[in-house]
C-alpha cells in the first residue's frame, strides 16, 4: 500500500501536562527504531522525536518493525540544535540513559514532563544532549550480560516511567 505520511516540525509540537516524550539521538538500526516506536504506542506515547543522524522513522524497515504504529503517533523530525532549543523554551528536562549513570531508573520519579532521550547503539547520548541533560539514568543489570540493547532498554525505562505515572493517578483518584 502507498500512503502519504508528513513529520511534524518540533516548534509545532506543544506539550501537555506532565507529559513524556521519547527521543532517537542517533539511533541507526531501522530494527530498534521501529521497535522503539512500537513500544510508545503501546505505552500510551503521543510523539516520538528523532534527531538528525536517526534512522528515518518512515523507512520501510522502520516500519514494519513498528508493525505500522508509526501512523499511530506523531512523528518529529528535528535537529539538536532546534531539540534543545524546544526543550528550554517549554521546560521540558531532557533524561537520558547511560551504562555508567549513578542513578537508576527505579530511584527516580519523572513528576513533570520530561525528554526522555536515547541513543546510538555504539556510542550512546551525543556530547550535546548529555551536557543539557537534568538526569543520565541506567538499568541495573543483576545478571552476567555486560549491557542491554537500545530497543530493550527503551522498552523497560518507557514502561517503568508509564507504570509510576499510572500509579501516581490511581493513588491521586
Amino acid at each position: 500500500a502507498i500512503c502519504k505520511v508528513k513529520a511534524r516540525d518540533i516548534h509545532d509540537l506543544s506539550p501537555e501536562k506532565d507529559e513524556l516524550f521519547v527521543v532517537s539521538d542517533a539511533i541507526q538500526d531501522p530494527g530498534n527504531t521501529g521497535t522503539i516506536i512500537r513500544v510508545c504506542d503501546g505505552a500510551g506515547i503521543r510523539a516520538f522525536i528523532s534527531l538528525k543522524g536517526s534512522a528515518n522513522p518512515f523507512n520501510p524497515k522502520v516500519v514494519r518493525a513498528s508493525a505500522g504504529s508509526v501512523f499511530n503517533m506523531d512523528i518529529v523530525l528535528a535537529e539538536r540544535e532546534d531539540f534543545l532549543e524546544w526543550c528550554g523554551g517549554h521546560k521540558i528536562p531532557i533524561l537520558i540513559t547511560a551504562p555508567e549513570a549513578d542513578r537508576t531508573i527505579f530511584e527516580f520519579d519523572l513528576e513533570s514532563s520530561g525528554a526522555l532521550v536515547f541513543g546510538n547503539e555504539t556510542q550512546g547520548v551525543s556530547n550535546e544532549i548529555r551536557q543539557e541533560a537534568a538526569c543520565s539514568l541506567r538499568i541495573p543489570i543483576f545478571g552476567r550480560a555486560e549491557s542491554l540493547n537500545v530497543a530493550s532498554t527503551a522498552a523497560i525505562t518507557i514502561y517503568d516511567f508509564v507504570r509510576k505515572r499510572r500509579e501516581t493517578e490511581i493513588r491521586r483518584d
